[in-house]
């Protein structure tokens, strides 16, 4: 058996930390010491050396505890030390094996879409050169990651974008009217992911799901992409699910705990 180097005092400090989230953001003694399942005497000395390291503050007007300055800077130190591509990798070779299909992870920078992650199925496959590349720059308009972004964006920021971005096309299937665009994006609104038909690389087709962080924001996209015959009705609605399961699982690895529709 290993040996078991648990502290009790400690365990049950972080116990009584791990008590505040979004449903306890302040809370009385009492109460701590209610969903807790210590005494009230307990609970006081580890909130009070709790309070002595800024973990926990205390309202004297109130009587009650909330989180301290130290637990957001320890966030705070986590968060920003979290590699998106590093994070994602597994899901994306998981993903990518599942379908035979090449998936692209992808961030918005000003007004484009910069892959930082592109993994094939291990699976031998004769693919065609794709544009993207890690580190390659894509426009939003006609790409399912950008048009995801464009769908979390404002309507003054996402009129700005439109007045400052030349809308080339690509391919036949370009769309570039912004009439269609803008019914493309509000699709993509409403559904959570986007269908990108042919609309950069010639043949490509792909299926994209945004990925937040924990303040509920979209941080990045994921997408399934392939040659277009490849999707079948049954593919594509396998595609949805899949991609959409990724970036849940991506996004709640960044702590986001909201709706993933």
């Amino acid at each position: 058996m290993d040996n078991d180097y648990t502290i009790a005092a400690v365990d049950r400090a972080l116990k009584i930390l791990k008590l505040f989230d979004a449903n306890h953001s302040k809370m009385t003694l009492i109460e701590v010491s209610s969903l807790s399942g210590l005494n009230k005497s307990s609970v006081l000395r580890i909130l009070y050396t709790l309070r002595q390291n800024d973990f926990i503050k205390y309202d004297e007007r109130t009587k009650e505890y909330s989180l301290g300055l130290s637990v957001f800077k320890l966030g705070n130190c986590a968060y920003y030390s979290m590699d998106i591509s590093k994070i994602s990798k597994p899901y994306l070779h998981a993903i990518a094996n599942k379908t035979d299909m090449v998936i692209h992870l992808g961030v918005m920078e000003q007004e484009s879409v910069v892959i930082i992650a592109k993994v094939y199925p291990d699976k031998e496959i004769v693919w065609p050169r794709f544009r993207s590349n890690v580190g390659g720059i894509m426009p939003a308009y006609c790409t399912g990651i950008g048009r995801l972004f464009l769908a979390h964006l404002s309507p003054e920021k996402l009129e700005y974008y439109f007045e400052h971005v030349e809308l080339k096309r690509f391919t036949p299937t370009t769309v570039t009217a912004r009439e269609e665009l803008d019914a493309l994006i509000a699709a993509a609104r409403e559904n959570n992911v986007d269908f990108c038909d042919c609309e950069h690389e010639a043949y490509i087709y792909s299926i994209s799901a945004p990925i937040y962080d924990i303040s509920g924001k979209m941080i990045a996209g994921v997408s399934i992409g392939g040659f277009r015959e490849m999707f079948t009705d049954e593919v594509i609605r396998d595609s949805v699910e899949l991609v959409k399961s990724v970036g849940c699982k991506i996004s709640r690895d960044f702590g986001y705990e909201g709706e993933y529709r």
